[in-house]
């Protein structure tokens, strides 16, 4: 690993020189002379590859945003839990509110298990009671322990996790983090796709421009010019493609300007490949971005296929998606029956993100043994109404792909315009696009 790593080291500040019974002591050492010590064995031992940030001193204009981004911007943490508070009756302390608060934050920005194994470390000092060091340490896990005095058995303890970090390879973390993905799908009577993606992503670095890629994909047939799409208006007979900005948590993004570019794909392709450009502003570490990608076209679904109807959702080139959904509406008559589907769609997942290159799509998508986890999905009647039969799918931390069949009646399809109330007692947003899903 030659790559630099950045460690968010929470600690105690206290001053006061403590001895080994926790009480203070002219021949004792503080906290802060402990965390000096780990900070600098960290960055030797490393050979300058582990680089610390200390955190912020809570009685010294602490702002939680400064150290949101702190934590957002690391690679690493380790949190440092000294014994501050005694606890009546009993032999054991209370460590820092601020570093198991401070641990438990960093915690919610890791996407999965093996991540927190790999970027999360503790140490805890003999007498702090282990039951109270918050959701990031839980009892059941296991905290190197050190004592106060003894200095050479700290770096000792320090130097074993530095080691397991380079022995692990550890990368840093992205620019960005895939947070959400929701895919909604509106099947339309005359056969027509509307989809709209909802796409969250938070910062961990500072960004002042940001491409990022995305793709629409059709397994059967090839799309209609995506030339056409991205030009086209609402009431476009040929579809449309476009990005909509959403709020999020960073204000700079009103002013931002959001650009689909076009990057190279073939001509009749089943893939159109392009990249959402956002200008305009600076992102922060810990600053989110939202935006919803929309797209429509003609002919997507019939009532005589070879196929099964289907559709589909791919977390594409982002890896890991920590939380995403896929949310299908068909399209229903004023006086449709209770069922408009021959049965419950079904829902699978494959482990891979993307079509080989020596599998044709169709073959994959119909055929292959890599589908797994085959379900039935049961109407979601929260959503359901008279305008819209819905059929909701989630799933944490997504990897791969995921893909709902579905078997219309006979009659569903039709060119007529269905009769619906004026007003919508239908579920949220129709439309839109997914992001590397199609």
């Amino acid at each position: 690993m030659s790559t630099e790593l950045s460690l968010f080291l929470a600690c105690s500040f206290a001053e006061d020189k403590v001895g080994f019974d926790g009480h203070r002591s002219d021949q004792g050492i503080s906290d802060i002379e402990i965390a000096r010590i780990v900070g600098e064995t960290i960055e030797v031992e490393s050979g300058g590859r582990i680089r610390v940030r200390l955190a912020k001193n809570p009685f010294d204009n602490y702002i939680p945003s400064k150290v949101r981004e702190e934590l957002a911007g690391a690679d690493l943490m380790l949190c440092l839990f000294t014994r501050r508070t005694p606890i009546p009756d009993c032999s054991l302390w209370i460590t820092s509110t601020f570093v198991v608060s401070e641990g438990a934050a960093f915690l919610m920005q890791l996407p999965t298990e093996s991540e927190t194994h790999r970027r999360l470390f503790g140490l805890m000092e003999e007498g702090v009671d282990p039951t109270q060091l918050g959701m990031a340490f839980p009892p059941r896990k296991t905290l190197p322990r050190f004592e106060r005095m003894n200095r050479e058995a700290l770096r000792k303890s320090v130097t074993a996790i530095v080691q397991e970090v380079l022995g692990n390879d550890v990368a840093p973390r992205a620019d960005r983090e895939y947070v959400e993905m929701d895919k909604i799908v509106t099947i339309c009577r005359d056969g027509r796709v509307q989809v709209e993606t909802r796409h969250r992503f938070r910062f961990t670095k500072s960004s002042r421009s940001v491409l990022i890629p995305h793709t629409i994909w059709r397994v059967s047939r090839s799309l209609p010019d995506v030339a056409e799409l991205i030009e086209s208006g609402r009431d476009a007979k040929n579809g449309i493609l476009k990005c909509l900005p959403l709020d999020c948590s960073h204000p700079g993004q009103r002013s931002c300007r959001l650009t689909i570019v076009p990057r190279r794909s073939k001509p009749g392709s089943n893939e159109y490949p392009f990249s959402v450009e956002v200008t305009g502003t600076v992102f922060k570490p810990g600053d989110e971005l939202q935006y919803a990608i929309a797209w429509e076209y003609p002919d997507a679904f019939s009532a005589v296929t070879t196929y099964p109807n289907s559709v589909g959702l791919r977390c594409g080139e982002r890896g890991i998606v920590q939380h995403a959904s896929l949310t299908l509406q068909f399209e229903r008559d004023l006086d449709e029956p209770d069922r408009i589907l021959e049965d419950h769609p079904e829902i699978s997942e494959a482990t891979v993100t993307g079509f080989s290159l020596n599998q044709d799509p169709v073959d994959f998508w119909h055929s292959s043994n890599a589908w797994q986890n085959v379900k039935q999905l049961a109407p979601c009647r929260k959503r359901s109404g008279v305008r819209y039969e819905v059929y909701r799918w989630t799933k944490s931390q997504f990897h791969g792909m995921a893909k709902v069949t579905f078997t219309p009646h006979m009659n569903y399809f039709h060119s007529d315009v269905p009769r619906t109330p004026q007003a919508t007692n239908a579920p949220g947003n129709v439309n839109e696009s997914n992001e590397d899903a199609g």
